[in-house]
């Protein structure tokens, strides 16, 4: 979407498809009765809190992701987005290979909240980059 004037036409697009499912409100009704409750959220990619963003794909040649939830104390995004940008300084300065993508909830019911996603080929895959990671972090990761 390129806005929340997008959210329309994604609501008019999910009546569509879900009005051709025979047994939609069947399987609505299935689900109600094994979720005690649900919330959605809509989250933005932030590219400029991201580090290489458009070389970290998220793709079935990287199927194991790791999600980091930032809770925010209200009042200080701005102070947590300072130290996105500096953690992106610091991977950009070392030559990290291991990206992430950072996304911020605008919408839903915990606010505010960023995401921080990373990727693998597979968790064993993951936790080596991540070692090599903090290896080339060293201590200069606490300064960030």
């Amino acid at each position: 979407m390129d806005g929340f004037g997008g959210m329309a036409d994604l609501f008019a697009n999910w009546e569509a498809a879900t009005s051709q499912i025979a047994n939609w409100a069947e399987l609505e009704a299935r689900s109600a009765e094994c979720v005690d409750h649900a919330a959605a959220s809509l989250i933005v990619l932030r590219p400029d809190l991201s580090y290489m963003a458009e070389s970290t794909p998220i793709s079935g040649e990287r199927p194991f992701r790791k999600y980091y939830w930032w809770y925010a104390i209200p009042g200080k995004e701005q102070e947590l987005e300072e130290v996105a940008k500096a953690y992106v300084e610091l991977y950009e300065s070392k030559g990290i290979d291991m990206g992430f993508r950072l996304y911020q909830t605008v919408m839903g019911p915990e606010l505010p909240t960023y995401l921080v996603v990373e990727n693998a080929a597979s968790e064993a895959d993951y936790h080596a980059q991540s070692a090599e990671v903090q290896a080339a972090l060293g201590e200069e990761e606490m300064k960030a």
